[in-house]
């Protein structure tokens, strides 16, 4: 198996709504590598992108040598965040466009993952009556 076909477009997603909920793939285990799925993210451009873990169960790795993890990248800035284990997290992007990579064996028939994404305008905090979820 190469490496690009591990990249799977079966798997990938893309969401333009303003706001919207994020699960992990489930996809068959390869003897060697699972494919990579992707999740695109693509708000109108007077807003960011926020996303907010709910819930996180991803392996630590005990037996492989690399555990399962989520990448997220801001398509502007080009940077990229990974998390790992059992975290929540609050992300925020500094464009409106996201990509969120998941890597690792994600086959089982489960929720290891499940976030809530939002467009926010630019600049803008959250106040103290605005909901995170």
């Amino acid at each position: 198996m190469t490496a690009l076909s591990l990249l799977s477009i079966d798997c990938d997603v893309q969401l333009f709504g303003l706001r919207g909920d994020i699960r992990n793939p489930v996809q068959p285990r390869f003897e060697l590598d699972s494919p990579v799925c992707r999740i695109f993210i693509d708000v109108p451009p007077k807003y960011t992108i926020a996303v907010h873990a709910l819930y996180m169960d991803l392996e630590n790795g005990t037996n492989k040598t690399q555990s399962d993890y989520i990448l997220i990248r801001d398509m502007k800035s080009m940077k990229s965040t990974a998390f790992h284990g059992n975290n929540l997290f609050y992300w925020e992007s500094k464009g409106s466009r996201a990509e969120v990579e998941f890597n690792g064996d994600f086959s089982q028939d489960r929720v290891s993952f499940r976030a809530q994404y939002w467009a926010k305008e630019r600049g803008k905090p959250i106040q103290n009556g605005d909901s995170v979820v």
